[in-house]
């Protein structure tokens, strides 16, 4: 029997990406390359958040954009290394982000075709195989992993912080033993 949440849950997660294609498609090659990237980072960084305690000063220190968690790449190594990215989601964020870069900061008239950004959009493995055409692999990569990472959103709980009055015996957690 499906869980009738499940299903509202999941037909909000298909409306919601539904949006984010067209979002894309109505926009010029530059923008759905930077627009893509932006709030597959946004994912991102939602995603790494669900699994740290809520402490707003400390986060907004990590994620700020000087901050050591604070650019597209960090979150996605991060996010890896959390065991959040597969090998295979990490490896087309890592060509996403190049693609945009090619895109944001490339003097020359840069879209889909260009040759460099089209390798890279060949070798996008998520998505619908069978795209092709550059953009289209590209739409279909990142709206793959958008819809991945809200699906993690979905799954995820932020971990609780212990204190004194949460704690059996009303004092400090006990530290690990050092090593000698």
């Amino acid at each position: 029997m499906v869980d009738q949440s499940d299903e509202v849950e999941r037909s909000w997660q298909e409306r919601k990406l539904d949006a984010f294609v067209s979002t894309l498609n109505r926009e010029s090659d530059r923008g759905c390359a930077l627009t893509a990237s932006a709030m597959l980072d946004e994912a991102l960084l939602e995603s790494i958040e669900s699994c740290l305690v809520d402490d707003e000063e400390v986060a907004s220190q990590l994620f700020r954009s000087s901050g050591p968690i604070g650019t597209f790449s960090a979150r996605t190594d991060l996010a890896h290394v959390l065991g959040l990215l597969s090998p295979n989601v990490r490896r087309d964020l890592i060509l996403i982000r190049k693609i945009r870069n090619q895109f944001a900061h490339s003097p020359i008239d840069t879209n889909f075709e260009t040759q460099e950004v089209s390798n890279r959009c060949t070798q996008l493995k998520l998505g619908s195989s069978s795209n092709t055409q550059p953009r289209r692999r590209f739409v279909a990569s990142t709206a793959y992993i958008l819809g991945f990472l809200h699906g993690i959103l979905g799954a995820r709980r932020r971990p609780v912080v212990l204190t004194n009055a949460d704690n059996a015996h009303g004092s400090e957690p006990e530290a690990p033993l050092a090593s000698t």
